[in-house]
């Protein structure tokens, strides 16, 4: 109420059935939007940001996690970088116009409908900033070629509840 009151803006949207958070990662150079990769996030039940996951193929590829989502759709990848690519292509036209330089990221989500179907929410939101899938995607470039990695941040109590003894006993 505070907020409204003080002539801030409110985005009610429906609950949705979650199923999966993935995000795009860019770059947005003087030659152009660059796609530095997409990463898996990992969020709790409230869609609380935990962690991220990338594959090899973050460059390029669709996250697996998310492709098995629509098994109905056997060529959800190639239809999902088209969508991204025209996405891609109207924001680089906007940040031109904002002369915005700099990392951003999209966040996106798989979601169940009301028969049960999965749907994309192309876009969650958009982050004009380094966010923590760039971080990750910074790390895979220490990673073993045709590695996987994943980054999360881990409080004291859940390293305790994971029994990472070891790593506790030497604080």
């Amino acid at each position: 109420a505070n907020s409204l009151d003080a002539g801030r803006e409110l985005v009610i949207e429906p609950w949705l059935d979650r199923l999966a958070d993935f995000s795009a990662q860019l770059e947005m150079t003087p030659e152009g939007l660059k796609l530095c990769g997409f990463t898996v996030l990992l969020t709790d039940a409230k869609g609380q940001y935990l962690g991220n996951c990338a594959e090899s193929h973050h460059h390029t590829r669709i996250p697996t996690a998310i492709v098995r989502l629509f098994p109905e759709c056997p060529n959800i990848s190639r239809l999902m970088l088209s969508l991204y690519a025209d996405i891609f292509a109207s924001l680089e036209k906007e940040l031109l116009a904002a002369d915005f330089l700099g990392p951003l990221g999209i966040d996106a989500l798989v979601y169940r409908d009301a028969t049960g179907k999965p749907r994309l929410k192309p876009i969650v939101e958009i982050n004009p900033r380094y966010t923590m899938g760039r971080v990750l995607l910074e790390l895979m470039r220490y990673v073993v070629p045709g590695a996987s990695g994943c980054f999360r941040l881990v409080n004291l109590a859940a390293l305790r509840s994971e029994e990472h003894t070891s790593e506790l006993q030497s604080r």
